[in-house]
């Protein structure tokens, strides 16, 4: 038996959300459902010019939200192009007003020039507030799981303590479930709390669920009304369950991790013995490529099976559309207990992967370039949200930035000091060409990776999960080492960016041992591991389950389907085709010249074959691969009954700063 959700309290209020409301928000860096989210509503963005001392006042017309009689003022201003966004004073309006004025003050050396100054308005809630659910029956046994906490945006604003009660209802009976009283000044007010009640008596009711709060006038308060900003985060009701066939899953991201450099996939280093034994317990597909080459809009494939010109993620601030189902979102709707842990603010939890999951946690790192790394806080995050849900069915997913750039392994893992060179080792120095040097510093990271795995696996041992988990590692790009003149990502489509590994190991479903020749992409991830699930795959999902070549790995159906990629940055836009042995890149920029490669006769890369007859043939393929993107678009734009999305909150200081510095953010 298993612990399963199947009550969202969420799901069940007696009256909807006003639209816009955002439905998650964060505290301490950890996303959650939740209600009382308050939307930041963007007033303005535009330029200023700098007055004489380096003084900056702009005056900017309101705009209201609601009846709300407060709001917060909040502004941001860019004082150069190739500078982070600071946050300057939040400033409170309380009261009618038609306007409200930004004065801020700059280095006054650079007075006559002009700065990028920002506002966003945030409504303030009621100091009262009161949230019913329609009535839900419980079962035996029931248990409620609750959090609570208290929006940042208060404490930057003097906002007050809030007291939280959450009450049930049923056949004019009440019982309080939890009173508590959160200061946003106290050690403790910037953190989730949460709760677990066993319901008992109240099984076999019909109950009603009110979320209660009240801010607290503090000692001295001028204010006639006073400020907080409360939130329930993810309130629930578990039940048991048969645990029936379907498994856990514990999806694992190693970012920028090419398939090449695992000993599975061939490395001539021992970068992953751990790794390796999985791998050699399950699956190997051995030519998995991705849809794109960098984080943000790999992962928005792997998690929505839609290719990249479809769902539109290509920079921190897009948004993958609501019409299309996540993998988060279609799991947590099955009765699984939804889990993330992110780093290195690369995963924005606005962009779209966030939803779904009942907890995201994003690790955004002491400072820019924290060379200790944060896969071993990543994977102790997880393993506590483990042990947290024991004995429930759990999705996990963990995304570890540790082998990107910059290549700076533990000194315990700067194992590789020496290169081989005419059948001898020569020693890496401060001489060695950068490319080697990167090579072997980046696989001392991913040896570094391996460790972590394994302690993480052995926590999953522990828990008693491991049998009955669906362990799956992948990445969402590769990374170059001079191959074609380049260190890093993100500027080309050669298969040293797309190739990734993908493993899969679940005993006794999954084959042990085997290994899967033909081509497939990361846009088949999410069907394949519903597949696995036994959960529908969504009718907007543009891949394939792969679960058909578990039993025959070279199915014909497969061997002759060809894989896409893109590219788009940075003034660069391309199409890339891998298909029957060969591959084009086709640049969208006018007067650029068509790749073709023989995949067969170099693998490498680095003779364009060209000719008219393989350039037409190619050419066929890319405009099949536009009428996919075409028609998917139009699908998604039609679909009846989606909502509109909530805007994103403007993104914080520290992951702004964090983007710009990897290169993803001018």
């Amino acid at each position: 038996m298993v612990l399963e959700p199947v009550h969202h309290l969420l799901d069940d209020l007696a009256r909807p959300l006003p639209e816009g409301t955002p439905l998650a928000c964060a505290v301490d860096d950890e996303t959650r459902p939740a209600l009382g989210c308050a939307p930041h509503l963007l007033l303005a963005r535009e330029r200023a010019i700098v007055g004489e001392g380096g003084r900056v006042r702009r005056t900017f017309g309101l705009r209201r939200a609601g009846d709300t009689s407060a709001f917060l003022v909040e502004p941001f201003a860019q004082l150069s192009d190739d500078s982070s966004p600071t946050a300057l004073p939040v400033a409170l309006v309380d009261g009618p007003r038609k306007d409200v004025e930004v004065t801020f003050d700059v280095p006054s050396a650079i007075a006559g020039s002009s700065v990028g100054v920002s506002v966003y308005v945030v409504p303030a809630p009621p100091p009262r507030g009161r949230v019913k659910t329609r009535p839900v029956l419980l079962g035996p046994g029931s248990v409620l799981r609750v959090g609570i906490g208290l929006d940042p945006i208060g404490s930057k604003a003097g906002a007050a303590p809030v007291e939280f009660r959450l009450v049930a209802r049923s056949r004019g009976s009440r019982r309080e479930l939890v009173r508590a009283v959160l200061a946003p000044t106290e050690a403790d007010g910037g953190r989730w709390h949460d709760y677990r009640q066993e319901l008992g008596t109240l099984g076999g009711e019909r109950v009603r669920f009110a979320f209660v709060n009240r801010v607290l006038a503090r000692p001295g308060e001028r204010r006639e009304v006073p400020l907080g900003f409360p939130l329930w985060s993810e309130p629930e009701i578990l039940e048991s369950r048969p645990r029936g066939i379907r498994p856990n899953l514990l999806l694992i991201s190693v970012d920028t991790l090419r398939a090449d450099h695992l000993g599975s996939y061939g490395c001539d280093l021992p970068t992953s013995p751990n790794l390796d034994r999985v791998a050699a317990e399950g699956t190997v597909f051995e030519q998995t490529f991705a849809t794109y080459p960098a984080t943000g809009t790999s992962h928005a494939t792997m998690f929505t099976s839609l290719y990249p010109s479809v769902h539109g993620v290509f920079g921190p601030i897009d948004q993958a559309p609501l019409a299309a189902p996540t993998l988060g979102e279609v799991v947590r709707a099955h009765g699984y207990q939804t889990g993330a842990v992110t780093e290195d603010g690369m995963l924005v939890a606005s962009q779209g992967v966030q939803r779904g999951f009942g907890y995201y946690r994003e690790h955004k790192g002491a400072d820019l370039w924290d060379t200790a790394g944060q896969v071993g806080a990543t994977f102790s995050d997880g393993l506590r949200w483990l042990e947290a849900h024991r004995g429930e069915r759990f999705f996990l997913f963990l995304h570890t930035y540790q082998v990107h750039s910059p290549y700076s392994p533990p000194p315990a893992f700067d194992l590789f000091r020496s290169y081989r060179l005419d059948g001898r080792e020569v020693p890496i120095t401060d001489e060695t060409a950068e490319a080697i040097r990167s090579r072997h510093a980046y696989a001392g990271e991913v040896r570094y990776v391996d460790s972590e795995f394994r302690r993480l696996l052995s926590g999953l041992e522990a828990l008693g999960e491991a049998d009955r988990t669906l362990v799956v590692v992948t990445s969402d790009h590769g990374e170059e080492f001079g191959e074609h003149g380049r260190i890093g990502h993100g500027l080309t489509l050669y298969d040293e960016v797309l190739r990734v590994p993908l493993i899969l190991r679940l005993p006794r479903i999954v084959p042990a041992g085997l290994r899967v020749p033909v081509q497939v992409s990361l846009v088949d991830l999410m069907p394949t591991l519903l597949d696995l699930l036994h959960i529908p795959v969504p009718d907007t999902a543009q891949g394939r389950s792969l679960v058909p070549l578990l039993g025959d790995p070279r199915a014909a159906a497969f061997a002759s389907r060809p894989v896409f990629a893109e590219l788009k940055v940075a003034g660069l836009e391309a199409v890339g085709v891998r298909y029957a042995g060969y591959k084009w890149v086709f640049p969208r920029q006018p007067g650029a010249q068509v790749e073709t490669y023989d995949l067969g006769a170099d693998p490498g890369e680095q003779r364009d074959v060209g000719g008219s007859d393989l350039r037409e043939r190619g050419e066929a393929l890319a405009a099949q691969y536009a009428t996919l993107v075409s028609s998917a678009t139009t699908a998604l734009a039609s679909a009846p009954g989606v909502p509109a999305a909530p805007p994103a909150p403007p993104l914080d200081e520290r992951t702004v700063q964090k983007l710009r510095a990897l290169g993803y953010v001018q």
